[in-house]
């Protein structure tokens, strides 16, 4: 008596390289894709699919525990960055 198991191929939807889930699968259980390393979840058990991981999310769609990851405090808007040139739209 051959015995199979069944396992479940994925294809990633960042490199879109297949991931092999195994046999047990669950709905909500992350996985990190070992191509691309992206951060994902199975969304679907059929047909077996997976979306990126938003579990640091919050419900208002803002990061947790980073409320000040844009915060630009330290920026001075008048220096300029090096290499930065000036454009001049008027050259013909």
């Amino acid at each position: 008596m051959k015995i199979v198991k069944k396992t479940s191929v994925v294809a990633c939807p960042d490199c879109d390289e297949a991931i092999d889930l195994g046999a047990k699968i669950e709905l909500g259980q992350k996985v990190t894709c070992p191509y691309c390393e992206a951060y994902l979840e199975v969304t679907s058990l059929d047909p077996p699919e997976l979306g990126w991981d938003m579990g640091d999310l919050d419900d208002a769609g803002d990061w947790d525990g980073d409320e000040d990851w844009d915060d630009d405090s330290d920026w001075d808007e008048d220096e300029a960055w090096e290499g930065d040139e000036i454009w001049d739209d008027d050259e013909d």
